[in-house]
């Protein structure tokens, strides 16, 4: 049986509530949100959902209960957030993530600005990765790990960029069946890199794997 919005509202304030280093206490305002309080900077109003792919519909609905959330937060470890959810905050300027993105920003938190426009390090790396390339023209979020590359010379492109230290053909699969096929895959962490057996992976799924910056960006560059 599913839970109901208070129930998820309850698990994700009772979650936050045991970062005693820097909360003092939660509290409910609606079923579908709650406020963190802190010492040193003011309350946030945290949004809850717990959905597997989170659509624009499920952010108007939590919207239209609570408009003045500053982040809104999924459950599921590995839910989707579909590119028209994404769109959506963007456009309300609401920050969004799974539960430990929002653990992230709370302790992360170094001055009184809302939450609104925290993005996790990951995504704003990739992002600026490819919004620095010459030939972009325009970035499309297919969902949140998949970006449309609109080239100004060439066909767009789905491309996704996986964090993982040791990217392994396990992972690369079940990122495909989460989010969707891509035509290429770069492996951000700089510490790390795929397995062979990712690559295979790769080559049989039709996808083409990196993980040096250079020859990502010759490839957006060829047709």
């Amino acid at each position: 049986m599913a839970r109901s919005p208070q129930d998820n509202t309850n698990f994700a304030s009772s979650m936050i509530a045991r970062m005693t280093e820097v909360v003092q206490r939660v509290e409910t305002v609606t079923p579908y949100s709650f406020l963190v309080h802190t010492e040193k900077f003011p309350p946030v109003r945290v949004g809850v959902l717990s959905i597997n792919k989170v659509e624009a519909s499920d952010i108007q609905r939590l919207l239209d209960a609570d408009p003045r959330v500053e982040f809104i937060a999924n459950i599921p470890k590995v839910g989707v957030w579909q590119g028209s959810a994404i769109h959506l905050l963007q456009e309300k300027g609401v920050a969004f993530g799974p539960v430990k993105h929002l653990m992230g920003a709370i302790s992360g938190r170094r001055d009184e600005e809302p939450l609104n426009d925290y993005e996790h390090a990951e995504t704003k790396y990739f992002k600026t990765i490819l919004s620095q390339h010459k030939n972009l023209h325009k970035l499309v979020r297919i969902t949140d790990l998949i970006y449309e590359f609109h080239r100004k010379n060439g066909e767009p492109l789905l491309i996704a960029g996986l964090n993982d230290y040791e990217l392994t053909g396990v992972m690369i699969r079940a990122a495909v069946a989460q989010h969707g096929q891509v035509s290429i895959i770069f492996a951000t962490n700089p510490n790390g890199g795929p397995t062979p057996e990712a690559y295979d992976a790769a080559k049989s799924m039709g996808i083409e794997l990196y993980d040096q910056r250079n020859d990502f960006y010759r490839r957006l560059h060829t047709p």
